[in-house]
């Protein structure tokens, strides 16, 4: 029995539920670590029956203020990708959108031993189509790499302006050289169609990559309106 490929709907669904995945696991590390400290204090307090010392006290503090910054980040950038579906077209800033989606992507990087980095030129135009669609396709060419690089290796994703278009650009550095030339799954190719994108992957050498996609700041021709 052949295996069929899942349509751009159902890609786009798993895509959704292995961020809010990995979000969630992110926001349970951060109340358990904030859980313990305050527990800390807890103890301090009733063995002393008075404040703990302010050197101690400072450090718990601070401990607790960290992961209550880091938990709030994350659910900014979490509650901002579900609203880029609010809409299928819209205008946006292709830095801000690729840098949502990098920075939900880094906890899978970091399982991996793999540094994720966002290098975003400066005044870009801003782009008239589907971000959440944008940030799909982003996903599904990083997260597969993930599975060819070595430990302590990296991923350069760019921005950058190529005549009229919008560049972004994907970089693999460290590919296992026991790799065969490395074969990128498929992307659905209605989804570069309803961007009305090009992409192209080059590999120079056995141990490095590159992935590019073209975009018209407002693409020819006639709309396609739906979401999936």
């Amino acid at each position: 029995m052949n295996a069929t490929k899942p349509s751009l709907q159902d890609a786009q669904l798993a895509f959704i539920g292995r961020i809010i995945a990995g979000i969630s696991h992110e926001f349970k590390n951060h109340l358990s670590v904030t859980k313990e400290l305050t527990g800390l204090l807890d103890d301090l307090l009733s063995l002393d029956q008075t404040l703990p010392s302010p050197d101690r006290y400072a450090k718990i503090s601070a401990g607790i203020e960290e992961r209550v910054k880091a938990a709030a980040e994350m659910a900014s950038h979490l509650g901002r990708f579900a609203h880029r579906m609010d809409s299928p077209l819209s205008s946006f800033n292709v830095n801000e959108v690729v840098g949502e989606i990098v920075f939900l992507m880094r906890r899978f990087a970091r399982l991996k031993n793999v540094s994720l980095e966002f290098e975003p030129a400066a005044e870009l135009p801003s782009l008239h189509s589907n971000p959440s669609l944008l940030q799909f396709v982003i996903f599904s060419v990083a997260m597969p790499m993930l599975e060819h690089l070595e430990k302590q290796s990296v991923i350069r994703i760019s921005t950058g302006k190529t005549g009229d278009q919008v560049q972004l650009g994907l970089q693999f550095e460290q590919i296992r050289e026991e790799e065969s030339a490395v074969t990128l799954p498929d992307i659905p190719p209605d989804a570069l169609q309803k961007l009305h994108a090009e992409f192209s992957f080059v590999q120079p050498d056995r141990t490095s990559g590159r992935a590019v996609l073209l975009l018209s700041p407002v693409p020819p021709g006639p709309r396609d309106s739906t979401f999936f």
